[in-house]
């Protein structure tokens, strides 16, 4: 039953594959086998079976175990990802941000280059009022020419006034993007749910992805457990069988372990029958009964 499960979804994730080169334009189709060659060059380049040693397990036994534990692997790797996404990593930040600053930047220049055209102030005297003649520059800038006709002077006023204008909104435009900013993140904080139902959430989405993402895998590795080829097999037309030196069962994931005795034996009781029923018959039943109702 498992073998026509896997088989199922093996063909079906082959006519899905078909269906998505039909539809997929050339550059897409040149983008993803590049992926899938990279990942395969990867996979080749960093394999279980160069990087383990068989001091203290035997390396199938080591692959067997890494294999079933993947999906755990994956929700415990997850786990940072959501805290750091729950406590927000740009929290701590600084209210001004690049941008920000530019226009600061912009709106102080712009400021400073109005301001440098007054008249200085003496002492004692009041500051010149915005509307005064002296407040505005009396001679053409760079030449030191005199300002002689009312136009020139109405322009050189105007200008200074729309510098002003551009300053002061430069400067409004960053005030109302902190202030705005500020409002968003408290009403964030505000809207936090608590830490338990965060995690108890995304962590069950997590975990339902990864054993639906590692499903063939897992099921293929553990119908390999009940694999037992016979090696040297008892036959009329081989002769010196009885010689033989691997007479029997072996496993077909590793010839060097007999089936059904030892770290086999331990692989079949704990991995392999209960595998089988819980995880390759359990979770399509469970997403049965699920979709059902």
């Amino acid at each position: 039953m498992d073998h026509f499960v896997v088989r199922g979804i093996s063909a079906a994730d082959a006519a899905d594959n078909l269906h998505r080169e039909l539809l997929m334009h050339d550059e897409k189709r040149f983008q993803m086998s590049l992926d899938r060659q990279v990942s395969a060059d990867i996979t080749a380049a960093v394999s279980l079976d160069c990087s383990l040693t068989s001091a203290w397990l035997p390396t199938s036994v080591q692959t067997s175990l890494i294999v079933v534990m993947s999906p755990l692997m994956v929700v415990a790797l997850s786990v940072p990802i959501w805290l750091l996404l729950y406590l927000g990593t740009g929290e701590g930040a600084t209210d001004v941000e690049p941008a920000d600053r530019l226009v600061v930047h912009e709106g102080s220049a712009t400021l400073a280059a109005t301001q440098s055209n007054r008249r200085p102030v003496a002492e004692g005297e009041e500051a010149p009022d915005t509307l005064n003649a002296t407040a505005y520059p009396t001679s053409v800038a760079g030449t030191g020419q005199p300002l002689h006709t009312p136009g020139e002077r109405f322009r050189a006023r105007a200008a200074v006034i729309a510098q002003k204008a551009a300053a002061a909104s430069a400067l409004q435009r960053f005030g109302l993007t902190v202030l705005r900013r500020r409002v968003l993140r408290r009403l964030r904080a505000a809207e936090r749910p608590p830490l338990r139902s965060y995690l108890l959430q995304r962590l069950t989405v997590t975990s339902v992805c990864a054993a639906f993402y590692y499903y063939t895998n897992i099921t293929t590795l553990m119908l390999t457990f009940f694999s037992c080829p016979t090696v040297d097999s008892p036959s009329s037309s081989t002769p010196y069988w009885e010689l033989g030196l691997a007479q029997g069962r072996y496993w077909s994931a590793d010839y060097s372990s007999k089936c059904y005795e030892g770290y086999h034996k331990w692989l079949v009781l704990t991995l392999g029958i209960p595998g089988l029923l819980l995880y390759s018959l359990g979770l399509p039943l469970l997403t049965a009964l699920l979709l059902h109702w």
